[in-house]
């Protein structure tokens, strides 16, 4: 029996776990940039860009309003965000070459 006819269930442990992260950066995101545009130093467009990639802009008003933060939380990065991304494209890739 090779092992592309084995039953695989990576694929929905992949879809989880890259579910999960995905909700976990959006919430990251959230944490950090909700209280940047409360404060006014980022557009909502700009700070939904710092969701998919970091910048100097990102950085610095991140910085800006790190102190006033109620959990302490002084970064974000969007690494999380893409490794979700890649999990999620993984398991949907899997399970076209399943069917």
């Amino acid at each position: 029996m090779s092992p592309l006819t084995l039953p695989r269930p990576y694929p929905r442990w992949l879809a989880l776990l890259g579910g999960g992260l995905l909700l976990a950066a959006f919430a990251w995101w959230a944490l950090v940039f909700l209280r940047v545009l409360a404060n006014g130093y980022l557009s909502t467009r700009e700070a939904l860009t710092c969701s998919v990639a970091s910048s100097i802009i990102c950085d610095l008003a991140t910085s800006l309003c790190g102190k006033t933060h109620p959990l302490g939380i002084t970064w974000y990065s969007p690494v999380l965000l893409w490794v979700s991304v890649a999990l999620l494209s993984t398991a949907a890739l899997i399970t076209r070459e399943d069917t």
